[in-house]
């Protein structure tokens, strides 16, 4: 059987935690998407950035991937730069 856990945003200490609870349940990825911010798309991308790049290390070394959903905000280049950017192995993109 194959768990995937799925969430929303990209803030640090939540993410940690649904890491911390993929690993319990032995799941492998954990989906995500970015907010929107006040300050529009390029706010969102800035966000996600310093946010995915406090927790990649956590999700590595829990063994768990981090995958950014493009949802509905933000473009298929806005998403391939924020993991261009965050350079971690433990991030990867959904594309939905």
């Amino acid at each position: 059987m194959l768990i995937d856990i799925e969430c929303n945003g990209t803030d640090p200490q939540h993410l940690a935690s649904q890491v911390e609870l993929a690993q319990r349940l032995g799941a492998q990825h954990l989906r995500t998407y970015t907010r929107p911010a006040r300050g529009g798309a390029r706010e969102q991308v800035e966000d996600a950035v310093r946010d995915l790049r406090q927790v990649a290390p956590v999700a590595e070394r829990a063994g768990v991937r981090i995958l950014i959903e493009n949802h509905e905000d933000l473009a298929a280049v806005e998403v391939a730069e924020i993991v261009r950017r965050v350079g971690h192995p433990a991030l990867g993109v959904l594309f939905d």
